[in-house]
């Protein structure tokens, strides 16, 4: 070991030499004074370098807080001050306390003159990443030293930082170089978000997704773990589970025939939990709009016809039912059915035949879509009035002009009959007979 020596100033005749050491968390905590200075072979020795034994009982710590210190355990490297009672002979010496944590570049770590230290694991909200990025020395604890009591901690690079822009599990490495040597650290990172569900040791995530009905055929199970962006890992193995390790129910979505959001369930052997984590398939087709297509985690459906013709008699119903008429269908993609929440515009404005636009919309907390229709109205309005009869007149005398007379009321035009319309029909039977009648009395009269 190095022999650390401090020359006595002002002719003091003695000098004290000690070695820095080695020892591992759980001696640092149970250590003693006398146990540590033995451990340093503290010694002193007068102006000829000679060993002045009788002396060694006055050897003393200076500081006692620097030892309290080293037996909190915690690694690292600690600076102890030793003196000479009654002389003002000085040394500092260096204790490292190493953990199991803890690397260094002899696998004899009392042996060692280089380590490097940090915690194994990591866990961020998503949220927090930039953070970690910049700061990431602080939040690993990151620590790095010589046996002599350099501090070489700014020293010390991160490999795969860079890397991490997800929710997921990561792995990062820690290097150190000094005097040709170098030794790394391996830290795992693990990265969630609200929606990660938290099982044990267990980290469950899967996103939402979108996908056009027309493909539907593609969502075999290796698609839906492909699309939902399934990943599962353990915080104690700092490994991810394979796919043999859980099932999707359902394990396809190939018969799927119609749009809207369907829940996956991820089941996993051994879990604490009964429903580990559910994620939404949502299948949309041509007359779907959403909001942002390139999200689909998080995105908003709205679906309808994108035209429709209604006959002029049929506008107040269409009004009236209008999301069933439209096949209005509108969700979100964690499975909120928002249908119900659309609002309509334009609509008071259709009043005649004619070609209109009218305006779908819904709003759900902080996501927005809306959509234009098409209305064509076609048809004229039926008249359901019913007319008014002119009273009969009574016959004259004249028989040729009441026959002339009788011939011209059967012939003439009574109704202008609208087409289609069943009251308007009913009331022209009605007027037939009445003159029937009414002829059938002329003729009796006349024979009397």
């Amino acid at each position: 070991d190095k022999q650390i020596t401090v020359t006595v100033i002002n002719n003091i005749d003695y000098t004290i030499k000690g070695n820095n050491i080695v020892i591992s968390s759980s001696t640092a905590t149970n250590i003693t004074n006398d146990q540590l200075l033995q451990l340093l072979d503290v010694k002193v020795y007068d102006q000829n370098n000679v060993e002045a034994p009788a002396l060694n009982q006055e050897i003393y710590f200076v500081d006692q807080t620097q030892i309290d210190t080293i037996k909190n355990g915690k690694s690292g490297v600690y600076p102890v001050k030793v003196g000479l009672l009654n002389h003002n002979a000085l040394t500092t010496l260096y204790v490292t306390v190493y953990d199991e944590d803890t690397v260094s570049n002899n696998p004899n770590k009392e042996q060692s003159d280089l380590f490097l230290d940090a915690i194994n694991f990591k866990e961020i909200n998503i949220n927090d990443l930039n953070n970690l990025k910049a700061n990431w020395l602080t939040d690993l604890e990151v620590n790095a030293w010589t046996k002599d009591g350099i501090n070489l901690t700014d020293q010390v690079t991160i490999n795969g930082l860079d890397d991490i822009n997800a929710i997921g599990l990561y792995e990062t490495t820690l290097t150190i170089t000094y005097n040709n040597k170098t030794i790394s650290k391996n830290v795992f990172i693990s990265v969630i978000d609200d929606n990660v569900v938290i099982d044990g040791d267990l980290r469950i995530y899967a996103n939402n997704f979108a996908y056009p009905l027309a493909k539907v055929n593609d969502l075999i199970t290796t698609k839906l773990i492909e699309l939902g962006n399934v990943k599962i890992w353990n915080v104690n193995t700092y490994k991810y589970l394979t796919s043999s390790e859980f099932t999707l129910t359902p394990n396809n979505l190939t018969t799927v025939t119609e749009i809207g959001y369907y829940p996956i369930t991820i089941n996993i052997a051994n879990s604490k939990v009964r429903s580990s984590k559910i994620y939404y398939a949502n299948i949309y087709d041509d007359n779907t709009v959403m909001e942002n297509p390139t999200n689909d985690s998080n995105n908003i459906f709205l679906d309808s016809l994108d035209s429709i013709e209604v006959n002029i008699n049929d506008l107040d119903q269409f009004k009236n039912n209008w999301l069933n008429s439209l096949d209005v269908n509108s969700w979100f993609s964690d499975g909120v059915n928002l249908t119900n929440q659309v609002e309509i515009s334009g609509l008071n404005a259709i009043t005649k035949p004619g070609e209109y636009e009218i305006s779908l919309s819904i709003k759900y907390n902080d996501y927005y879509v809306s959509k234009v229709v098409k209305v064509i109205i076609d048809g004229e309005i039926e008249n359901i009035t019913p007319p008014i009869q002119k009273p009969v007149e009574k016959p004259e005398n004249n028989q040729t002009n009441e026959s002339n007379n009788q011939e011209e009321n059967i012939k003439k035009p009574i109704l202008n009959i609208s087409t289609g319309n069943v009251y308007n029909f009913i009331w022209i039977l009605i007027i037939i007979i009445t003159n029937l009648i009414c002829l059938i009395f002329i003729r009796r009269n006349k024979l009397k």
